[in-house]
C-alpha cells in the first residue's frame, strides 16, 4: 500500500506541484502577456489567428492530440531548466529572462501532457508563441518607426501613381502627436492602427507555424519568413492606397465603415495569400518520399 501511495506521488501528485509552483513563479508573466493581449487590438487580432492557424492546422494534418501525462526526463529537464532561468533573473536583475523560461515551462507542460510523439508540432506551436511573446514586447518600441514607414512608403507610391501626397506632423491635446498624410488635400490620420504591426506579426506567426512543422529546407524556411515581411507590408501599403482613393468617393458619412471593410479584405487577403505559397514548399512531417518507378528493361534476344 505504501509502495502504491509512493508511486502516486510520484507519478501523478508530484508534476502537478511542480507546475502549481511555475504557475505561480511565472504569474507575472501570464499577467503581463493577458493584458498586452486583450489591450492592444493589433496583438489580439495575431494571436486569434495564431489559434484558428493551429486549430486548421491539426484538423488539415489530422494531428493526434492523446492526453498521455508522462513526466518523463524530457519533461522534466525543461521544466528544470524554466525555473532556474526564473531564478537567474531574480538574483541578476534581468527580467527578460524570464519570458524564455515561461516558455521552456510551456514546452514542458506540453511534453508532460501529450508526450513526444508529435514534437514537430509541439516545437511548431512553441515557435510561433515564441514569437508572439517577442513581438508583444517590440509593439512600444516599433509603433512609431513602423507607423512613420508606412505613411512614408505609402506617399511615394502614391506619388509614382500621379497622385499629390505629403506628410505632416502635428499634436492635439487628446491624442499627442499625430502623423498626417495629406493625398490631394484631404488628410488622413496615420494612427498606431495603421502602421502595419498586426497584418505583419500575424503574417509571421502563420508562417513560422508552417515552415516550423512542414519538411522545408533551412533557406526555403528564411526565404518564406522573408516573403511574410514584405507580404505583411504590402499589404498595408495596399489597404492605405485603397482607402485614400476611395474616401473621396465614399463620403465623410460611410468612411470608417469602408475603412474597416477594406482593412479586413487586405488583412486576411494577406494571411491566405501567404497560406497559399507556403502549401507549395516541402512535404509533411512522415510523408513518405514518392519512389521513382523503373520501366522494365526488354531481355537482350538470345
Amino acid at each position: 500500500m505504501i509502495d502504491k501511495t509512493l508511486a502516486f506521488i510520484r507519478r501523478e501528485a508530484m508534476p502537478l506541484a511542480l507546475y502549481a509552483l511555475a504557475a505561480m513563479v511565472f504569474l507575472p508573466v501570464i499577467s503581463w502577456l493577458w493584458r498586452r493581449t486583450t489591450t492592444e487590438e493589433q496583438l489580439l487580432h495575431a494571436f486569434v489567428i495564431l489559434v484558428f492557424a493551429l486549430a486548421a492546422l491539426i484538423y488539415e494534418k489530422r494531428i493526434s492530440l492523446r492526453a498521455v501525462f508522462d513526466f518523463g526526463r524530457g519533461a522534466g529537464l525543461l521544466l528544470v531548466g524554466s525555473l532556474l532561468l526564473a531564478v537567474s533573473s531574480a538574483l541578476t536583475g534581468a527580467s527578460i529572462l524570464v519570458l524564455p523560461g515561461f516558455v521552456l515551462a510551456l514546452a514542458s507542460a506540453l511534453v508532460y501532457v501529450f508526450g513526444s510523439g508529435i514534437a514537430r508540432f509541439t516545437a511548431a506551436l512553441l515557435g510561433a508563441f515564441s514569437l508572439y511573446v517577442l513581438m508583444a514586447l517590440l509593439l512600444p518600441f516599433l509603433d512609431w518607426p513602423m507607423r512613420t514607414l508606412a505613411a512614408q512608403g505609402s506617399a511615394r507610391i502614391l506619388g509614382w501613381l500621379g497622385q499629390d501626397a505629403e506628410l505632416a506632423l502635428t499634436a492635439s491635446r487628446e491624442e499627442g502627436p499625430m502623423l498626417l498624410l495629406f493625398a490631394n488635400d484631404h488628410p488622413f490620420h496615420v494612427a498606431a492602427e495603421c502602421n502595419g504591426f498586426g497584418v505583419l506579426t500575424a503574417s509571421l506567426l502563420l508562417t513560422l507555424l508552417l515552415v516550423l512543422f512542414k519538411k522545408i529546407a533551412l533557406f526555403d524556411k528564411a526565404l518564406l519568413l522573408a516573403a511574410a515581411v514584405v507580404c505583411g507590408i504590402a499589404f498595408n501599403y495596399l489597404r492605405i492606397i485603397i482607402i485614400v482613393y476611395l474616401a473621396p468617393v465614399v463620403g465623410l458619412d460611410n468612411y470608417y465603415v469602408m475603412h474597416e471593410i477594406i482593412g479586413v479584405i487586405t488583412y486576411y487577403g494577406s494571411l491566405l495569400f501567404l497560406w497559399w505559397i507556403i502549401s507549395g514548399f516541402g512535404r509533411e512531417p512522415g510523408a513518405a518520399a514518392p519512389q521513382p518507378t523503373v520501366a522494365p528493361q526488354p531481355h537482350a534476344p538470345a
